[in-house]
């Protein structure tokens, strides 16, 4: 994996930015209507996410990997649609709950599963009330990056659903293996090409989130370092950027 070495040293600072902006999270108290609530959800969610990757990338397993950074993308929206959108962003996820669980219903109702319909029914009304209703409705991944100003977010959740995360003909093309070349050839340089570019992506993806949760954790303790960590990032892309 053609990947430059103070890439993955500056993948590891941000592994301990993360564990530090995580500890301050485990210790948050707050009303479950506060955006912090939230957004520390969000955060300690993509810490195990990186974790995650990071032990899958150092496997080899790039195409798992890849389905962390997937993850990891989806808790960076939110993270921005929360600093965006505030307290409108929780209303949406409160709905896209909600519609989750009518969705569960209708499964479970098919199936004659009657003691779960009755106990999601009985959830629906007293947790989510007036949120029942047919506004109610899933997460719109592009229209969420774009209210949170990071539509480009977008992009990269849509190129790793079609590689990556879900089972397409790409993405198993990817695991296409010939024991005496290693892999197929045209495989093998999808995965190093592929593997090298989202390793960048994942790394600039958890800037942004330790970034906005310092924000929503009105601290700026951090900001030096991840001044440091965007200007690695810049001249490694620069590298890239430039003609072979």
């Amino acid at each position: 994996m053609n990947v430059p070495p103070r890439l993955v040293a500056v993948v590891d600072r941000l592994g301990n930015l993360t564990n530090e902006l995580g500890a301050q999270c485990e210790s948050l108290e707050a009303q479950s209507d506060d955006p912090f609530l939230y957004s520390a959800m969000l955060f300690l969610r993509l810490r195990t996410n990186l974790r995650g990757y990071m032990l899958l990338w150092r496997d080899g397993s790039y195409l798992n990997a890849d389905i962390l950074l997937r993850s990891m993308v989806e808790c960076t929206i939110c993270l921005a649609a929360i600093s965006a959108m505030g307290a409108c962003f929780i209303d949406q996820l409160r709905a896209d709950a909600a519609s989750s669980l009518k969705g569960a219903i209708k499964v479970w109702r098919n199936e004659g599963f009657i003691e779960l319909v009755q106990g999601g029914e009985k959830h629906l009304r007293e947790v989510f009330g007036a949120e029942t209703g047919e506004a109610s409705g899933p997460l719109n991944w592009k229209e969420l990056a774009e209210k949170a100003g990071h539509p480009s977010l977008y992009n990269t959740h849509r190129m790793l659903s079609m590689a990556s995360a879900h089972v397409t003909g790409l993405s198993l093309l990817r695991m296409i293996y010939d024991p005496a070349e290693g892999s197929a050839p045209d495989t093998n340089r999808l995965n190093e090409s592929s593997g090298s570019y989202n390793f960048a992506v994942m790394a600039s993806t958890v800037t942004l989130a330790c970034r906005l949760q310092a924000k929503v954790a009105s601290t700026a303790e951090f900001d030096a370092v991840l001044d440091e960590i965007d200007t690695v990032l810049l001249g490694v892309a620069g590298e890239w950027a430039q003609p072979v």
